[in-house]
């Protein structure tokens, strides 16, 4: 299975705060989110990460990274060290769809593919237009602190394909964080 996430930000204190995390402190956060990484993913699953995964050094990154199941991607993030991500946007093909992906929804992949999937937002909201790109927000505050599968996240796409009342960015509102 393929799984898609983003914005654990583990070891980052303020998020909890912030993005209203139902967690007192960050080592708890950061337990359970591992746990519930772990209770989705199994070893022979990829997981593509889209960014700000964890405020720290890349030797404690690879500690955390390390007590995840499964195969990791990772893609570059605002809050992760540099160079954490060699990667900042990629475009994959899943199940008759080209989706691309980009930590950022104001840097939407344009073009020929059918949507995209961002983080950086936490809880504003769950998909948006942007440029009429629509976006995914697939950041774990809004999908239950855990990895979606690509199956969960079309599923839902279709839901949401033929809404009118989308989120729009790119009007001159500058909705990321």
């Amino acid at each position: 299975m393929i799984y898609v996430t983003s914005d654990q930000h583990f070891n980052h204190q303020r998020i909890i705060a912030y993005a209203k995390r139902p967690h007192r402190t960050v080592e708890e956060m950061d337990r359970d989110l591992i746990r519930r990484f772990n209770a989705r993913v199994t070893d022979e699953d990829h997981t593509f990460i889209v960014g700000d995964f964890m405020l720290a050094t890349k030797g404690r990154v690879r500690q955390v990274l390390s007590k995840l199941r499964g195969e990791k991607t990772l893609l570059q993030g605002n809050h992760d060290p540099d160079g954490l991500a060699k990667i900042a946007g990629l475009i994959i093909e899943f199940g008759g769809y080209t989706i691309g992906m980009v930590h950022n929804p104001e840097s939407a992949i344009q073009g020929n593919i059918d949507f995209n999937l961002t983080g950086h937002v936490h809880i504003l909201w769950k998909h948006c237009r942007v440029e009429g790109m629509l976006c995914i927000n697939v950041g774990v505050d809004v999908w239950d602190y855990a990895p979606a599968s690509l199956p969960e996240i079309i599923k839902y796409r279709e839901r949401i394909r033929e809404e009118q009342n989308d989120y729009s960015v790119g009007d001159g509102d500058d909705q990321s964080q």
